[in-house]
C-alpha cells in the first residue's frame, strides 16, 4: 500500500478559503461570499436533515486520503501513477 500524503485544510498561495474551510487557518483570509446566507434563517425541515447527517467535518483541500483510497481501487497496484487523472470537488 502507498503512503497517503498528508491531510492539508488550505494552500494560501493557491487558493483563497472556501465554505466550510477552518477560516482562522487560512493566512488569507478576507471575506467568504461561498455561503448562502438567509435572514429568515433555515427551513425547519432543513435544519433536521443537517442534524440527522453523519457529517462531522469538511473534506480537506486536497481530499487525502480518500482520493489515495479511490486511485487504489480504480488501478490496484497502478494508484501512484494514476493518482493525477483523479479531481475530487464538494459540488
Amino acid at each position: 500500500m502507498q503512503a497517503v500524503p498528508e491531510t492539508q485544510v488550505a494552500d494560501d498561495f493557491v487558493t483563497t478559503p472556501h465554505g466550510g474551510q477552518e477560516w482562522r487557518q487560512c493566512q488569507n483570509f478576507l471575506e467568504d461570499f461561498s455561503v448562502t446566507t438567509n435572514g429568515m434563517g433555515p427551513p425547519a425541515a432543513a435544519v433536521a436533515a443537517a442534524r440527522s447527517a453523519p457529517i462531522d467535518h469538511y473534506p480537506p483541500a486536497n481530499f487525502e486520503p480518500h482520493v489515495s483510497d479511490l486511485a487504489e481501487f480504480l488501478w490496484p497496484g497502478k494508484a501512484v501513477e494514476s493518482h493525477a487523472c483523479l479531481q475530487l470537488g464538494n459540488g
